[in-house]
């Protein structure tokens, strides 16, 4: 585990990051909590007095990285832009657990679940995430059919989301 204290910086315009408050690790830095990686990788520790886990740390060139800062940490932290936080980082290697009653439902239509485990991972979490993010049990079954009907239409994520939001009405 490493520790540091950094300022927690925001993107004015940089593409896809516009607005993403967030503090940098160099190069020296990630390679101390993960040698020689260049890509992405998930951190867990704390950020002043907050636990934090399962967060990623995004490449920036040079072997420095970035690990994003959301609104409701920041707010838990009570810090925002030109703060300085303490951190205390290191390789989360907590593997992901997969919706289990997505998964469940996916083994009941084997075209779906092909399907569903041809996208990439990266994918395939964030349909798990979207359906454990649901507040209630219906909305939850709601997305597990979209997801299920989408995959056997071919449909894309976008595509997908929209389906879920057209079942409300």
């Amino acid at each position: 585990m490493i520790k540091f204290k950094a300022e927690i910086k925001k993107f004015a315009k940089k593409g896809e990051k516009s607005g993403w408050s967030y503090v940098e690790i160099s190069s020296t830095q990630a390679n101390k909590i993960k040698p020689d990686t260049k890509k992405s990788f998930r951190v867990k520790g704390m950020i002043d007095h907050q636990s934090i886990s399962s967060l990623a740390l995004f490449p920036m060139g040079n072997g420095a990285f970035i690990l994003p800062l959301k609104t409701e940490l920041r707010k838990k932290l009570g810090k925002d832009t030109g703060d300085k936080v303490e951190l205390q980082l290191e390789v989360d290697t907590k593997v992901y657990q997969m919706n289990k009653e997505l998964m469940l439902c996916l083994k009941e239509e084997p075209e779906a679940n092909s399907k569903f485990n041809k996208q990439p991972l990266s994918y395939r979490k964030y349909y798990s995430k979207w359906v454990e993010t649901a507040k209630t049990t219906e909305t939850k079954a709601r997305r597990i059919g979209a997801i299920m009907n989408g995959m056997i239409g071919g449909l894309t994520f976008p595509e997908i989301m929209k389906l879920s939001s057209s079942l409300k009405k």
